[in-house]
């Protein structure tokens, strides 16, 4: 049915969804954990590093690999392995690169109050180069449509790091033994990703070497840093503006830790099936029936979450951090309030992305990511963290509306009168569950989640929202 994932996905859409709850059950258990055996100062540090660590993955695990995946959708076998030869002695160069960057600027000052030493430092370049690997192995598998691979590659790196990371910090490493477990993940990612598509024929590193055209590939990487840096834009000028500091910044990133899974869930399990989907649509116009799917895919799984944690921020805040956090209840709420925004930019931009206006996506983000960028100079030295979590919420509004506006003037349009009564239901859906939550509070913040979410899905079922509506090719 048309805006839905074809029969040949079904299977990898399972071992996805399977990858992403192992990965957030990882991840959350590492940052959890980080933020009870670590003081607030340390764990603000952590925060920095692991920040900086997501914008340059973000870049290196999407600008090369998915233009690759775009590529790879048309190609045939031997093309294939010589597209990713080429993709990964890019990828690679970029890796070292960033890596000595990143060297160079905490030797001359930027980086040195952020990253604040000089083994946190040198161990997070190390990871850089191997998340380049990985990234073109997610490329890779992403392109040739092996999306339970792509699941194994993506699980194994987060599990990878949070068993290491946690068990380096609790032999007394701190900060560093932390950043040790990007790398360990990093290496075991690399390892078990090369050796599933070996063996799917996919994978050779011997043999000639073909180059992704550089006009494909430099607007991705402008488009996905604009991505990740409104993500990630607060967190790190925080730690450095006036009204920020250290202390401060563990505050955030504890309210980020949970306000962020709905975007990751997003961006892990929904976008890159999409992504394939508005590859063959050609044109940003024909990617309104896909997209229309997408959102509404988006929207069964993420508001829900968004809306648990807006409502439950306070007891949810105080179940999982010690009490020195509980000062993060509104920097929960209003940067969830944001992630919702930013999650369906992130489908908006994909869409440009995956039909060759990746340039035009990456200049309306740049807009954004300044507005973001100046919002927090004003906002953070008058309110603190809470100036950040508006300044990005106000940031992922803006992209939302150049990127739909663009969208429009492109031809195409995410929503159809037909839809009307598929998105009623919805709305009704979120608010009787909604209400179930607020009355079930008193019984705790874990029953009156599961209460929540066990009368959500049932009225999914009731109101058949999982089956997507008619739509006339007229509409």
């Amino acid at each position: 049915m048309a805006g839905n994932f074809g029969p040949d996905q079904s299977g990898g859409r399972v071992a996805m969804v399977a990858a992403f709850g192992a990965s957030s059950v990882a991840n959350y258990a590492f940052s959890l954990l980080m933020g009870r055996l670590l003081l607030p100062g340390d764990f603000g540090q952590l925060a920095f590093v692991q920040t900086l660590l997501l914008i340059a993955g973000l870049v290196l695990e999407s600008g090369v690999p998915w233009a690759l995946a775009r590529v790879l959708v048309d190609a045939g076998p031997a093309q294939r392995r010589r597209l990713i030869r080429g993709a990964a002695v890019s990828n690679l160069g970029i890796g070292l690169l960033m890596a000595l960057a990143l060297v160079g600027l905490f030797l001359l000052g930027p980086l040195a109050r952020g990253l604040e030493s000089w083994n946190v430092t040198l161990l997070a370049a190390l990871s850089l180069p191997l998340i380049a690997v990985v990234g073109v192995l997610r490329g890779a598998a992403q392109g040739s449509e092996a999306f339970t691979a792509l699941a194994l590659i993506s699980a194994s790196e987060v599990v990878g790091k949070a068993v290491v990371g946690t068990l380096l910090v609790v032999l007394g490493l701190g900060i560093a033994g932390a950043v040790g477990g990007f790398v360990a993940g990093a290496l075991l990612s690399v390892g078990l990703g090369a050796l599933t598509l070996g063996r799917r024929g996919l994978l050779s590193w011997r043999g000639k070497v073909e180059h992704l055209p550089r006009r494909s590939t430099a607007p991705m990487f402008g488009a996905l840093l604009g991505g990740a840096l409104l993500l990630n834009l607060d967190l790190m000028l925080l730690k450095v503006l006036p009204g920020g500091g250290r202390t401060v910044t563990g505050q955030y990133q504890a309210a980020s830790v949970l306000a962020n899974a709905p975007y990751f869930l997003a961006s892990s399990v929904v976008v890159p099936l999409a992504f394939t989907q508005f590859s063959r649509a050609g044109r940003l116009a024909n990617t309104r029936e896909a997209l229309r799917g997408v959102i509404r895919q988006a929207a069964l799984f993420v508001v829900p979450l968004l809306l648990l944690l807006i409502v439950v921020a306070r007891p949810l805040l105080r179940l999982l951090f010690p009490a020195s956090y509980g000062n993060a209840v509104e920097l929960l709420q209003v940067r969830s309030v944001g992630i919702g925004l930013l999650v369906l930019a992130t489908l908006l931009s994909s869409a440009f992305q995956a039909t060759g206006a990746a340039g035009r996506a990456s200049y309306l983000l740049f807009w954004a990511v300044a507005t973001e960028a100046v919002l927090l100079v004003l906002l953070v030295p008058r309110l603190g963290a809470l100036g950040a979590a508006l300044a990005f919420a106000v940031a992922a509004l803006t992209a939302c509306v150049l990127l739909g506006r663009q969208y429009v003037r492109a031809g195409g349009r995410a929503l159809h009168r037909p839809e009307l009564a598929w998105w009623a239901g919805y709305f009704i859906t979120l608010l009787l569950s909604g209400a179930f939550c607020i009355l079930t509070l008193d019984f705790g913040v874990i029953v009156s989640v599961l209460a929540a979410l066990t009368v959500y899905a049932f009225l999914l079922v009731l109101f058949e929202l999982r089956r997507a509506p008619e739509v006339s090719r007229a509409a």
